[in-house]
């Protein structure tokens, strides 16, 4: 097995790129200040923390069969759009009431710090909480 530990400047804009295949990843962001998000990942699984107070971050996740968790921290307003295969998109309905094909917290619009999340799955299940 294989342990990577990556240490980022918080206080630099950034723009990430993650492709992981056969692996268990997780993925803390919530100290950063990313703008730019890309995940490609296969058959694996991965636990992904978003960033807290990094303004406006835009994500895409894209899986194949994966297992994928997603966690935007509290006080990060998220809109989150997903098509899924064969797969499950689970999102937390509380915190992100679905509007048409959207999922969005109340008051994105004027929140200081949010995140903009495209999913595309194919057969595992991608959840967001």
């Amino acid at each position: 097995m294989l342990d990577w530990n990556v240490g980022l400047n918080p206080d630099i804009p950034l723009d990430l790129v993650f492709e992981t295949g056969a692996s268990k990843s997780r993925i803390d962001l919530s100290a950063l200040k990313v703008t730019e998000l890309t995940i490609r990942t296969g058959a694996s699984s991965t636990e992904l923390v978003l960033p807290e107070k990094a303004g406006h971050t835009r994500a895409r996740i894209s899986s194949g069969a994966a297992s994928v968790e997603v966690r935007v921290p509290v006080g990060t307003a998220a809109r989150i759009r997903g098509t899924m295969g064969l797969g499950s998109l689970n999102v937390d309905g509380q915190r992100f009431p679905r509007k048409d094909s959207v999922y969005e917290s109340d008051g994105f619009a004027a929140a200081e710090n949010t995140v903009e999340l495209d999913i595309e799955g194919g057969v595992g299940s991608v959840s967001v909480r």
